[in-house]
């Protein structure tokens, strides 16, 4: 897809007081859009996020938080509280020679973006979050335990309902991080995890942390496979390498300074005029926005407040990418529509466009060939795939509709194909969106398939192509239907 011709940099800002490592991608004149990640990841944890909206002409930025990866590490816990944390971030856009920015939030990094906006009103165009609401009197036991569902958590069983694991990090900090830094790359592939409806209406596991004596009880991570809907192998072990590298001190300590955090959120305004977004997380249990109170401060202190539930768990924009992606850039698209226009490396409604018709024979049925399409073993062998490059991810929903991503790593980046289908009339034609309304300006393809004696005939069409970006065009389908050929031997 276009987007993916924009590279992933890495970049380093350094003051006298920090140093943030960044990922960035797209155009250095577009908006900023910063994406700031929680507990316990990485920028790396906004990979499905950079390339797509760096490809709708905004600038995408994503740190290393403080005590992660390849930013600073300090050695108190008070070096973490929010005070810092927003100070850094504001250095950060400080840094890009901007003004104002679009702030995306998940985790601990949702409390970053709410103070972001809360004291640096001016720096914000606009701010959107996963999982964690806003409290305005700022993140805290205090400020969300009595928000708590007591149907589920009754008070005398889990006094602090499902942010028990908050009161052991103030109760048995070295314990609590002891267990994670047993073995880093278990605790890795135990928290990466996606998220199902078969918990709902029951505790989360966080509830029992002070119970069990620790996240796992009194020893490490339990040995899991890897969730492969939420990581790849590459994926763990950065996460693991990074953790092992600077271990869980500084990212344990976020949740130290409930205080100094509260303190703060006191100086700042409360009520918040710009747009917000915020993406409620259908099976995340432990920030469990739907059947509780959790939300209840967001909705009256936000003027201009947008809520859309993603069926997912806790790490959202990893796990559900395409649904995130979709909520995000349909919002921007009403509350930054200037931006919006500048889809598709900045090519407006009105630049040419043209059509791309490529043509194969294949020596085999007609059957094969369509089913090809939509099988989803078969399209990872060679649909957008390339001689260099690692399949990661393969979703097909094979029915008018229905959604397909495929994502191929290169070079250590992502290239993500998206699209929905609109009409499947197996085995003579499959029409499909290609960007779908992640990008606004998607295109159309058409594969039309006809029988011939030795096989049959392919014509795939491709309307809506940028002048531009016609030859790059035809030169891709091409290799992609060779590819198809190979397959099919």
């Amino acid at each position: 897809s276009r987007a993916m011709t924009l590279s992933v940099l890495e970049n380093v800002a350094k003051s006298a007081r920090h140093a943030s490592f960044y990922l960035s991608c797209g155009p250095d004149d577009g908006i900023p859009m910063i994406f700031v990640h929680g507990w316990p990841e990485l920028s790396i944890s906004w990979r499905h996020q950079l390339p797509v909206f760096a490809g709708l002409g905004y600038r995408c930025i994503a740190p290393d938080m403080r005590g992660y990866g390849r930013s600073s590490v300090y050695p108190r816990h008070e070096d973490y509280a929010q005070e810092h944390i927003v100070a850094d971030m504001i250095e950060l856009l400080d840094h890009l020679g901007a003004e104002r920015a679009v702030w995306v939030g998940h985790d601990w990094g949702a409390p970053v973006v709410w103070g972001i906006a809360q004291h640096h009103p001016d720096r914000c165009h606009a701010v959107a979050n996963l999982c964690v609401p806003y409290i305005p009197d700022g993140f805290a036991p205090e400020t969300i335990v009595p928000l708590a569902n007591r149907a589920i958590y009754p008070e005398a069983q889990f006094p602090a309902a499902q942010w028990e694991y908050m009161m052991f990090y103030r109760e048995n900090f070295a314990a609590a991080r002891a267990g994670f830094e047993a073995d880093i790359p278990a605790t890795v592939r135990a928290l990466f995890r996606a998220g199902s409806p078969e918990g709902m209406g029951q505790p989360a596991v966080t509830a029992f942390t002070r119970q069990i004596g620790g996240f796992f009880g009194s020893g490490p991570a339990p040995q899991m496979p890897r969730d492969e809907s939420v990581l790849t192998l590459e994926d763990e072990h950065r996460y693991a390498a990074a953790l092992t590298r600077n271990g869980f001190f500084g990212p344990d300590s976020w949740y130290m300074n409930a205080e100094a955090n509260m303190a703060f959120a006191a100086q700042a305004t409360r009520r918040l005029a710009m747009p917000v977004l915020f993406l409620h997380g259908a099976y995340d249990y432990v920030c469990e926005t739907l059947d509780s109170r959790l939300a209840d401060p967001m909705r009256e202190h936000c003027a201009d407040l947008t809520e859309v539930t993603v069926k997912s768990g806790h790490w959202m924009a990893q796990e559900q990418p395409l649904a995130v992606n979709a909520a995000l850039a349909r919002w921007l698209a009403v509350k930054m529509p200037a931006q919006s226009q500048r889809a598709g490396f900045h090519r407006s409604p009105a630049s040419p466009v043209a059509t791309v018709v490529v043509r194969r024979e294949f020596e085999v049925s007609q059957e094969r060939v369509f089913d090809a399409w939509l099988d989803p073993a078969s399209a990872g062998r060679w649909l957008f795939a390339t001689p260099s490059g690692q399949m990661v991810r393969v979703e097909i929903d094979a029915q008018v509709g229905g959604r397909f991503l495929i994502i191929e790593r290169r070079d250590g980046q992502d290239a993500e194909h998206r699209g929905a289908y609109r009409h499947i009339d197996r085995p003579d034609r499959l029409v499909f969106s290609f960007g779908d309304d992640i990008a606004f300006d998607a295109t159309t393809v058409t594969v039309d398939i006809a029988p011939t004696p030795d096989g049959c005939d392919l014509t795939l069409t491709q309307e809506g192509v940028g002048a531009e970006w016609v030859a790059k065009t035809q030169q891709g389908w091409t290799g992609i239907l060779a590819g198809l050929a190979n397959a099919l031997i």
